[in-house]
């Protein structure tokens, strides 16, 4: 500590003390023996709960949309090899959807669609511009599915 902080100390006053006949106790009042009602807290409204909405069902498409979306089969090395375990190659257009293809491929083969995996495919620059854009659909048949004809490779 400082020096001037010892000197400051020495001049500072200690505070009073109240006389002991001054200083009244304050006493509390004695709970009685009611009960006491409990005070009633304002609650906003319950507000209603909301209604789930619908779940969505995909539409059958028309058949005449149905008939358009396959243009075609894709062969290759990699079709072939994945048409021995149930999952065919379809070119389709680039617009469908996986719903489209699904029920496009059920109807025209007859068999059941597990899963249809998508891919886009751009067109390949040339010299002369550019090959157009398709998309080629990766469609998974149930187990003990096939299609007639498609035994092409194996």
């Amino acid at each position: 500590m400082s020096m001037f902080g010892k000197i400051k100390g020495l001049f500072k006053g200690k505070p009073k003390e109240a006389p002991a006949e001054e200083v009244k106790k304050i006493e509390k009042p004695e709970a009685e023996d009611k009960p006491v009602a409990a005070k009633k807290v304002a609650t906003a409204p319950a507000k209603p709960a909301k209604p789930k909405p619908a779940p969505v069902v995909a539409k059958k498409p028309s058949e005449e949309r149905l008939s358009r979306v396959i243009l075609g089969a894709r062969m290759s090395e990699k079709s072939v090899r994945l048409a021995e375990n149930e999952q065919h190659v379809f070119e389709v257009l680039t617009d469908a959807t996986r719903d489209e293809i699904k029920h496009a491929v059920e109807t025209m083969f007859e068999v059941k669609v597990d899963a249809v995996r998508m891919a886009n495919v751009r067109g390949k620059a040339k010299r002369q511009g550019r090959r157009s854009d398709w998309s080629k659909a990766y469609v998974r048949l149930a187990p003990g599915q096939t299609i007639e004809g498609a035994e092409i490779g194996a």
